[in-house]
């Protein structure tokens, strides 16, 4: 009997385990079936460029898809395929160039995801796109800038995306005689700057600069506004007498139309008529560290630096500080601007999580005030948004009543030359702020309540400029602590305070660290 049942036992456990393997390989079977005859996923995401007889497709990368067709035609219609001669002319990747194609005319554009190995079917064509080759324009050079040194123009500007080279037109009242190009295109720059020599002095010369693409894929784009500068000669030398007069301040800077005003900073000492170096601590708001000193402030080489240092220094009437910066201003230098017009300033912005560097505008009646107003144009909260920098508006004693943030480079130790600027116009419902950053949008907003600070100064002084850096704050990092914390004991990107903090990006302020200005402007409606 016992026998028997161990017997017994043995055939049911068999039985089980005969069962059990039946099971995995059906499901195996099922699941290899499944795996087989499953489809990929639809093509997602297309965008296409229009360009001159092409459309550059791009779309969305399809999981388990090694190669894709493209199928394009007219009148809803596909009458063209990638792989026309074959799977081989299918594209690899999520990008595909259509040639061939005619200008003006509307085609449909259809993507499907492949594999050509069988490890899965073919999936479903995305919904067509509709597109239209056309000769694409290069954006209007922006940022153009004139300097005259040593009998010559040298003139630079913002680069365009797109362009290999670039065309420079010059000439007098009104008339564009000479340019870049008057030999063949291979004189034109492929950089963005370029020097006119031959010059007549004391004379006004109109320039203007184009961007153009050799290649053929775009066509030239249209001239920049128009930059009178003004050659000046050499000032005769004079006889050293025994008095001593105080330091005056040439002016070489170009003009471009009345009541334009612009600062190139070509001169090496700064245009006291036009500003007022801080020497304070503009009272230490937003917990500051910095004093600001006329030490930390220089134009030279044609560039105006503000440059923040780690050094311990009594601060005049204000205590023992240790860290220094630099602060211009218009304001008491008597010069305010149009209360619309254009206000632009091409710089290197610096990289870190312990300095603040900005450019705005003071309304005439204060910043905070009920009829006042403050523009920030541009302010870098590096720890906060790394690459990134910020427009800000308080409007009629209202704090930031408006806010963005915008693009403009990659976190480095070595910036590149950028451009911020705001128009400030009248439209049929108010005030309009439009932003620029490299001559785009970089957001706008419309004031319905401009009255309450637009009738209080006059129109033709309303604004004046300031141009500045901080170190530290509550909005900044704190030289020497952790970085990613901020100096009101937050984080700025988030993470636990004060030792845990997201660093994404983040920088370290290397002192000495200097604020660079190519130039300011203010040209007018």
């Amino acid at each position: 009997m016992p026998a028997l049942l161990k017997n017994s036992n043995f055939h049911i456990r068999s039985g089980f385990l005969l069962s059990l393997a039946l099971i995995i390989a059906c499901s195996s079977l099922a699941l290899a079936q499944s795996t087989t005859s499953e489809k990929l996923a639809t093509v997602t995401g297309i965008s296409i460029q229009p360009a001159k007889e092409a459309l550059i497709v791009n779309w969305n990368k399809v999981p388990g898809a090694d190669n894709y067709t493209i199928r394009w035609g007219t009148n809803g219609k596909y009458t063209n395929y990638s792989n026309a001669k074959g799977n081989i002319y299918n594209p690899t990747t999520n990008t595909y160039t259509i040639t061939g194609l005619s200008n003006n005319t509307t085609y449909n554009v259809s993507i499907a995801a492949r594999n050509s190995t069988n490890t899965y079917t073919k999936g479903d064509y995305s919904q067509g796109v509709k597109a239209t080759p056309s000769d694409v324009v290069l954006d209007r050079v922006t940022g153009v800038m004139v300097k005259y040194v040593n009998k010559v123009f040298i003139v630079s500007w913002n680069k365009v995306s797109g362009a290999d080279n670039y065309t420079i037109r010059w000439g007098t009242n009104g008339k564009y005689t000479n340019y870049s190009n008057a030999k063949g295109n291979i004189y034109n720059p492929t950089t963005n700057t370029y020097t006119i020599t031959g010059l007549t002095e004391n004379t006004s010369y109109g320039v203007s600069v184009g961007a153009r693409n050799s290649i053929g894929l775009l066509r030239p784009g249209a001239y920049s506004v128009d930059v009178i500068a003004f050659t000046t000669a050499p000032a005769p030398s004079t006889t050293t007498t025994t008095t001593t007069l105080a330091p005056t301040t040439t002016t070489t800077q170009p003009v471009i139309t009345p009541n334009t005003f612009i600062d190139n900073f070509a001169n090496s000492l700064i245009d006291v008529s036009s500003w007022k170096v801080y020497h304070n601590n503009y009272g230490s708001g937003n917990n500051e560290l910095q004093c600001l000193t006329p030490n930390n402030v220089s134009p030279t080489n044609g560039t105006l630096k503000i440059v923040a240092k780690s050094e311990t220094l009594a601060c005049k009437n204000y205590g023992t500080y240790n860290y220094t910066s630099g602060f211009l201003g218009s304001r008491e230098a008597g010069k305010y601007y149009p209360r619309y017009g254009t206000f632009e300033m091409r710089a290197k912005v610096p990289h870190g999580h312990a300095t603040w560097p900005a450019f705005w505008l003071r309304h005439r009646n204060g910043s905070t005030a009920a009829n006042g107003a403050e523009v920030d144009i541009m302010e870098y909260f590096h720890a906060q948004v790394p690459g990134r920098t910020t427009s800000t508006l308080h409007l009629a004693g209202q704090k930031n009543t408006y806010k963005k943030t915008t693009y403009f480079e990659n976190p480095t130790l070595s910036p590149g030359w950028h451009t911020w600027s705001v128009t400030i116009a009248p439209v049929s419902n108010g005030v309009k702020f439009q932003f620029l950053v490299d001559g785009k949008d970089a957001g706008s907003y419309v004031d319905t309540n401009h009255t309450k600070w637009s009738s209080s100064a006059p129109e033709n002084a309303t604004w004046d400029i300031a141009l500045n850096m901080a170190v530290g704050g509550n909005w900044n990092g704190i030289p020497g602590q952790p970085i990613g914390l901020l100096g009101n004991g937050s984080c700025a990107q988030g993470g636990t305070a004060p030792n845990n903090c997201t660093t994404t990006n983040i920088l370290e302020s290397k002192f000495p660290v200097t604020y660079e200005i190519d130039y300011v402007t203010y040209k007018p409606l």
